[in-house]
């Protein structure tokens, strides 16, 4: 009896918090998404441009919201069963508040787990390249993306930028100029860079 308990507790606890993680998941990729808008008409950057870089923030969003998502939809999952005096009903049948709290811990933790995996591996890939695209369509095609970052070319300059910080801020820059014969003249570094968007892919170093 204990295990049908646990596992109706369980799935109560479940869809609550998967239902508060979609809602707030889904607000903030709205609010993204609309804050991309702004950014339409820059280089190639369109409409659908913006829902794309929204929807490639969708693992970070899991990872930021996932804890306060877990806690709402604990407290709505175990609201919804006092309401009805389903937990009252269970404690009358001998199933103890422990038990009840050990039963939204069996629930919680393997979504804790995952949500560490997503955190650690999927959330910040998603999030750079979500980057590099939205730098890649207002940049243009003087800009092609990579597994370990981003190169630019710029007249005899190539450019290779480890990292997309936000729309016009870059970090780790390697800048390799050529003379006209294709002959490697000097390789300068700079830790950050931003690009002016009225000159077109030009880099200025910042420090």
């Amino acid at each position: 009896m204990f295990g049908v308990l646990d596992k109706y507790i369980g799935r109560t606890i479940l869809q609550s918090i998967l239902m508060t993680l979609f809602l707030l998941v889904s607000l903030s990729g709205i609010i993204k998404f609309v804050d991309q808008l702004r950014k339409v008409g820059q280089g190639d950057f369109t409409t659908l441009d913006a829902g794309i870089y929204a929807v490639l923030n969708i693992l970070k969003d899991v990872q930021i919201f996932f804890p306060m998502a877990a806690l709402l939809g604990a407290l709505l999952g175990l609201g919804a069963l006092a309401t009805r005096s389903e937990l009252v009903v269970m404690q009358a049948s001998g199933f103890t508040r422990l038990q009840i709290a050990g039963s939204v811990m069996k629930t919680a933790i393997p979504l804790v787990l995952l949500t560490v995996l997503i955190g650690e591996w999927g959330a910040p890939q998603g999030e750079q390249y979500a980057r590099n695209y939205r730098a890649e369509k207002i940049m243009g095609n003087s800009l092609v993306s990579t597994n370990r970052g981003m190169w630019a070319k710029d007249g005899n300059q190539f450019i290779y930028i480890n990292r997309i910080k936000s729309q016009n801020e870059m970090q780790g820059i390697t800048l390799y100029n050529f003379d006209n014969n294709r002959k490697l003249e000097t390789v300068r570094y700079a830790s950050s860079a931003t690009y002016d968007p009225d000159k077109k892919s030009v880099v200025t170093e910042t420090s």
